[in-house]
């Protein structure tokens, strides 16, 4: 993951952050231990931030051509394990 890729997910919980309640924040958690991915979105490499939010942890995927950024859940304990710890 490039600095600028790294700047880009900042800049976007700084825009949730912005938008969201305070009580109704995501916290970010950790980093992952191992790259994660889906077709058609930029993969997720080690150190990526992971955030916990209403019971799942969630991390933020681009879309290959960068128009998009989703939100990808996960349950607590399939992800766990691939979690460094903050």
């Amino acid at each position: 993951m490039t600095n600028e890729q790294k700047v880009a997910i900042i800049d976007q919980v700084i825009n949730l952050i912005n938008q969201a309640d305070k009580e109704s924040l995501p916290i970010m958690v950790g980093t992952l231990t191992r790259p994660f991915g889906l077709n058609g979105f930029k993969m997720a490499e080690v150190g990526h931030p992971v955030f916990d939010f209403n019971n799942r942890y969630f991390v933020y995927l681009e879309r290959d051509d960068g128009k998009l950024t989703v939100e990808v859940p996960f349950y607590h304990d399939t992800l766990k394990e691939f979690i460094k710890f903050l």
